[in-house]
């Protein structure tokens, strides 16, 4: 029997679907390659988080989700994909990102659930409509957090 060294599984912020294989990885030491780490950018759901987040670290939301990444986890090793020299440079410079604690607790409460169903109600709207999706999205997320229908 060979050794395991690391295990490669989709997750990132939106989607961790994976969260009992990355403990298995910590428990044995191995290391744990997020697929897809950048999924489903550039559409609505979580951007307030990530966007706000960002802000506070003069940072895009996807070098936030990177960031999200490392700290999560000391066996993590996002492996995002670029085609962009500039790209490249942005994913790099989020290794030196420090999220604090109140960081990490609002990126850790973004739903992956919910940003899913949202993102599809919003992919064929246009930008006025996907206006409003983001508007409704923090009361619904709110609601359904207190009703603890996503939990």
């Amino acid at each position: 029997i060979t050794p395991i060294a690391s295990v490669q599984n989709r997750y990132n912020i939106r989607d961790r679907e994976s969260e009992d294989v990355l403990r298995a990885c910590e428990s044995d030491q191995v290391a744990f390659l997020p697929y897809f780490p950048l999924q489903g950018f550039g559409f609505t759901s979580g951007s307030n988080a990530l966007g706000a987040v960002g802000q506070t670290h003069d940072a895009t939301p996807a070098q936030i989700a990177l960031a999200w990444l490392l700290a999560r986890s000391p066996v993590m090793l996002p492996i995002p994909g670029t085609s962009s020299l500039d790209h490249l440079e942005e994913n790099i410079a989020a290794a030196s990102i420090g999220l604090t604690d109140k960081d990490l607790e609002r990126l850790d409460a973004i739903n992956p659930r919910l940003s899913g169903m949202l993102d599809k109600l919003a992919g064929p709207l246009s930008e006025s409509g996907k206006q409003r999706v983001r508007e409704a999205a923090g009361p619904l997320r709110r609601l359904w957090a207190r009703l603890r229908f996503w939990d």
